[in-house]
């Protein structure tokens, strides 16, 4: 129930309590589920090892294992996980063919082989965002042209086929996926921010604002898609504007780290130091040192803000 009410702590400490009380399989299994909600993986993984000692024929755990296995970039232990638990569903299969694909060798060869000869299209998507995610476009490509073949109605198809060829160069390729995508479903916001994306790209910042507002219409609280719409008016030379939608974009989307960047450089705009400086110190205490943006700490420096002392 706190779970389920978003009261995190509070469920950390029932599943603790209830583990000194009577361990056992299910609850060690609830607090993987706890620890993967608060992207602790490797307490997940924990979690979920324990579960299988008291019961070694808890499916959903061991499934979960594998799921946190591979946030801890142990993808070889995950997709072992996944084969001990045999054939007993067909999500069972697809996440290991999406997992393999990513792993290269005769791993990935057997995905490729499964989703080539498989008329089940979450398999073909699946496997298919695995090569995207190792690189493999062309194959990527390839089995994403067979799932709008057994699906020509199936906006998702079109979307990820569109972000590969997006991803290769092939822009135009792209934007007729993307148009068919939104065609084929309209409350599908990543086709318009896709298209929006590619507009801004060719400098056709009126058409890419009119596909980033069809996006939040479809969904209101697209971070990436408010962030956006900031950052082009900040292209433009209107922070004003540009700092009223990095707000919302912050109002929407707390987490969404590029948007508290960008509106320290909206303040900067504006001739707002303090403010700036303000943003810049929240975005390096909350966004690991390397996923920051190297010009963070440059203007930092140049406001005047001391540079940290390494931890010891």
């Amino acid at each position: 129930l706190e779970m389920r009410a978003g009261r995190l702590d509070e469920a950390r400490t029932c599943f603790e309590a209830a583990i000194k009380a009577a361990p056992s399989a299910d609850v060690y299994y609830n607090l993987g589920n706890l620890h993967l909600k608060l992207s602790n993986a490797d307490g997940a993984v924990t979690a979920y090892r324990r579960a299988l000692e008291y019961d070694p024929r808890h499916t959903e755990a061991r499934f979960n294992l594998a799921l946190a296995l591979e946030r801890s970039d142990r993808r070889a232990e995950a997709v072992a996980a996944l084969a001990q638990l045999g054939p007993v569903s067909p999500e069972v299969a697809r996440e290991r063919a999406r997992m393999e694909a990513m792993m290269g060798g005769l791993e990935a060869g057997r995905a490729l082989g499964l989703a080539r000869g498989s008329t089940d299209l979450d398999m073909i998507l699946g496997v298919a965002s695995g090569f995207r995610q190792a690189g493999q476009l062309e194959k990527a490509l390839a089995l994403l042209d067979r799932a709008v073949e057994l699906a020509p109605k199936q906006a998702s198809a079109r979307l990820n086929r569109g972000a590969v060829r997006q991803a290769m160069g092939q822009l135009t390729e792209a934007a007729a996926d993307y148009e068919e995508a939104a065609r084929l479903d309209p409350a599908l916001p990543e086709a318009r921010y896709n298209l929006g994306v590619l507009a801004e790209e060719r400098g056709q910042y009126v058409t890419a604002l009119d596909h980033y507002a069809a996006a939040l219409k479809a969904n209101p609280g697209m971070g990436c898609a408010l962030n956006n719409i900031g950052a082009l008016y900040l292209k433009v030379g209107q922070a004003e504007k540009a700092i009223e939608w990095f707000r919302k974009c912050r109002m929407a989307s707390a987490d969404f780290a590029p948007a508290r960047l960008n509106l320290a450089w909206a303040y900067l705009a504006q001739g707002s130091k303090e403010l700036a400086l303000n943003e810049l110190r929240e975005y390096t205490q909350n966004v690991p040192r390397d996923k920051r943006s190297p010009d963070a700490a440059r203007v930092m420096a140049e406001l005047g803000e001391p540079k940290a002392k390494p931890t010891e």
